[in-house]
């Protein structure tokens, strides 16, 4: 794959990532329209602009700048900020149309606007991250899961915390004893634009949250959307394959994702006590590499063999049943009582134990850290049961790359050691996204699951039929007789679970939380878990257990 020119830079320039020669100017034009505009918001979605806010305009894939001008010209906005590279598109749209809209008065042509917006949101909100305890994550996979365990624990413990990422935003507050998650707003993308997410971290400071926790996605680090967003911690889960369409290969991706550890001000970082990929360890090293720069670095593992150094934590898993695990934290001195995490799965516990570190960051002992972690949270469409009696258990996951997959389809494995039944997979790949992975999944699949059925997952523009048939050729050929293509997923869904044994498992990956598919440009209201109650509730069993 051929990388654009200007993200060849990007993955090289750590220097002047996070705070560019034109930071102080930046940070002036941001101070002067809160000053000039106290009312105003920056807005940089045609959607959501409102009267008198101020439009950001941002170079983007098939737009037309005229058309976007036409659009909020009828808005009154009271500025406009433009990429200088569209100066003479704007100045010929100006000439045409003759009007005298106030926003014409104040237009501000910035160079590199994509990095530079960040630096003029964060002053134009009054710089509300240095205000805030912020932790940014990156991975391929796991980041949700500890953004919303460790936001919950956090709250858990000083009684409130906010989250941002693939579930939008929201904060956790305790009352009565019991944490109430207060949904604040999606945003479609795992990290917001850069305007969003300074808007929402001053939303955040205005209500008094202070620990505030931020996935970071390798596109989202590399558009620039956290400049200007200074981060205090920041974690690294796994590398694994994926956005390889958008990066052009695995050492990019591993670039961009290092982007994360050079950045300013940055404090501790929390990282696995050894390689995340046996594939990958060469690309893997280059974030290694960034990460032990910092000065305080805390590593942790699960079930490590090896010596325990300082500032290393590892997790100790005893057993695995259907409500959780059981298990202890060990460091270079203690280890702790054995308690139970309510989660499956050992990249589940790696997320666990990544929690751990960021609690030893914070001074917790590590008896507390594990008790804590008895209060570790999945977030919603992550290894979710559904379950009805004398019916086959159903888990709803969001895993959409071959390793998450992998990891787990080999948890509900494990669950079946013992029960006379198979394991079932429906999944899809998404349209107009990375074409390198669906063999891959394909593969996976097949070698963990004793069959299933492949089916449609936001498909975009793209053939469902063409996608399947890509993710089929990494099914190996004897064994592609136990896999079927079912084009509709709530039907996939619904043969999935009326064919079953009450003592399958059946995994429906790939959605998870969402409620919505992607056919063609629009999204289209659906649920997996809709559509897994309604074929539950009209299950008929297949040899039923006999009542004693």
């Amino acid at each position: 794959m051929n990388t654009p020119m200007a993200l060849n830079k990007i993955y090289h320039k750590n220097k002047d990532f996070w705070t560019p020669p034109q930071t102080n100017t930046m940070t002036k034009l941001g101070e002067y329209l809160r000053a000039s505009f106290p009312t105003a918001n920056l807005s940089d979605n045609t959607e959501s602009l409102k009267e008198f806010d101020i439009f950001v305009l941002l170079p983007g894939k098939n737009f037309v700048i005229s058309d976007l001008l036409n659009f909020c010209e009828p808005k009154n906005p009271v500025g406009l900020i433009v990429d200088e590279k569209y100066k003479a598109e704007v100045s010929v749209w100006q000439r045409n149309i003759k009007s005298d809209k106030i926003f014409l008065s104040n237009l501000f042509f910035i160079s590199d606007l994509k990095n530079m917006i960040g630096l003029i949101a964060s002053a134009f909100y009054s710089n509300p991250s240095k205000k805030l305890n912020i932790t940014a994550v990156t991975g391929t996979n796991g980041k949700t899961t500890f953004v919303n365990a460790c936001a919950n624990i956090v709250a858990n413990i000083s009684g409130i915390s906010g989250y941002i990422g693939t579930l939008g935003a929201g904060i956790f507050k305790k009352k009565t004893g019991a944490i109430v998650a207060e949904k604040l707003s999606a945003f479609g993308l795992t990290t917001p634009s850069a305007i969003t997410l300074q808007r929402i971290l001053n939303f955040f400071q205005k209500k008094g949250v202070k620990d505030i926790f931020i996935e970071a996605s390798s596109i989202g680090i590399v558009e620039g959307r956290l400049i200007g967003c200074q981060i205090e911690s920041a974690v690294f889960t796994n590398l694994g394959h994926d956005h390889l369409d958008f990066h052009g290969s695995i050492l990019n991706l591993a670039k961009a994702k290092a982007l994360l550890f050079s950045s300013t001000n940055l404090k501790n970082v929390i990282c696995p006590l050894q390689s995340t990929s046996q594939n990958h360890i060469k690309q893997e090293k280059i974030i290694y590499d960034q990460i032990y720069k910092t000065s305080n670095v805390i590593s942790v593992g699960v079930n490590y063999a090896g010596k325990l150094g300082k500032n290393c934590i590892s997790l100790n898993s005893q057993s695995c049943t259907a409500a959780g695990s059981v298990f202890s934290l060990a460091d270079k001195n203690c280890k702790s009582h054995n308690f139970i995490i309510p989660t499956l799965g050992d990249h589940n516990l790696r997320n666990a134990a990544l929690v751990a570190g960021y609690l030893k960051v914070k001074g917790v002992t590590l008896f507390e850290c594990a008790k804590k972690l008895t209060n570790f949270k999945m977030p919603d469409g992550r290894l979710e049961l559904h379950r009805k009696k004398d019916c086959p258990s159903v888990y709803i996951d969001y895993a959409h790359s071959p390793e998450a997959l992998k990891e787990t389809l080999l948890t509900l494995q494990k669950l079946m050691r013992g029960i006379k039944g198979e394991l079932i997979c429906v999944f899809g790949c998404g349209g107009n996204r990375d074409k390198t992975k669906r063999s891959s999944m394909g593969l996976v699949a097949s070698s963990i699951a004793s069959k299933g059925y492949i089916t449609s997952d936001n498909p975009r523009e793209e053939k469902i039929s063409d996608i399947n048939r890509e993710i089929f050729s990494g099914i190996e050929v004897g064994n592609r007789v136990k896999w079927v293509e079912v084009i509709d997923r709530a039907i996939a869904i619904k043969m999935a679970i009326e064919k079953s044994n009450y003592q399958d498992i059946i995994l429906i990956s790939g959605k998870g939380h969402e409620n919505y598919q992607i056919i063609g440009k629009e999204r289209v209201p659906y649920s997996d878990r809709e559509e897994v109650q309604k074929a539950l509730q009209n299950y008929q069993p297949n040899n039923k257990p006999q009542e004693i």
